[in-house]
C-alpha cells in the first residue's frame, strides 16, 4: 500500500485519539445515504481497534447496528485521516455516560491520510464552558470505561 493508505492506524492517530477529541463518523442509512455526527467519545486501543460511545435510540447506533459500515474523519493539528471499518455493540449499556449509550467497538479495515504537503491543518478543539467544568471528569469516567 502507498505512504497515505493503510490497513492500520499510525502511532501519532493512536496516541491522538486518547479521549477528548473530535472526530466526524459517517454511517449509512437504510436508504444507502450517509449520515454524519460529531463523536468525541472514542478512544483507539491498538492499530485495529477504537471504541466509540453512542447514544442509544441514535439513528448513528441503528444504522451500525444494521449495516456495521463506520468512517471516522479524525482531525487534529496536522492529523486529517479517513478510517473506516465495521462496528458491533459490545457490552450493555455504558455506566458512565449521562445519557444511555452502547459501547461500539470498531475494527480498522483502512485508513487514508488526507494532508497535502505545504498545507497546515488546524483541528477543531472543544473546551467546557464557566460552571460545566465537572463534564472533563464525566468525560475522563467515559474514556476510562471505553478503554475497559
Amino acid at each position: 500500500m502507498n505512504k497515505k493508505r493503510s490497513e492500520i492506524l499510525p502511532k501519532k492517530v493512536i496516541e491522538f485519539i486518547k479521549g477528548g477529541r473530535c472526530a466526524v463518523m459517517a454511517t449509512e442509512d437504510k436508504d444507502g445515504r450517509p449520515f454524519t455526527a460529531i463523536m468525541s467519545w472514542l478512544v483507539a486501543k491498538d492499530e485495529k481497534t477504537i471504541y466509540l460511545a453512542v447514544m442509544k435510540g441514535s439513528q448513528a447506533l441503528a444504522n451500525i447496528v444494521e449495516r456495521k459500515a463506520i468512517s471516522l474523519e479524525v482531525l487534529g493539528d496536522n492529523i486529517i485521516y479517513c478510517v473506516r471499518g465495521n462496528g458491533r455493540v459490545v457490552g450493555g449499556e455504558m455506566k458512565s455516560t449521562p445519557m444511555p449509550s452502547a459501547k461500539v467497538e470498531m475494527k480498522v479495515s483502512e485508513v487514508r491520510d488526507h494532508s497535502a504537503p505545504g498545507v497546515l491543518f488546524k483541528g477543531p478543539s472543544y473546551s467546557f464552558a464557566k460552571g460545566k467544568e465537572h463534564r472533563a471528569d464525566v468525560e475522563k469516567a467515559i474514556f476510562e470505561e471505553l478503554y475497559k
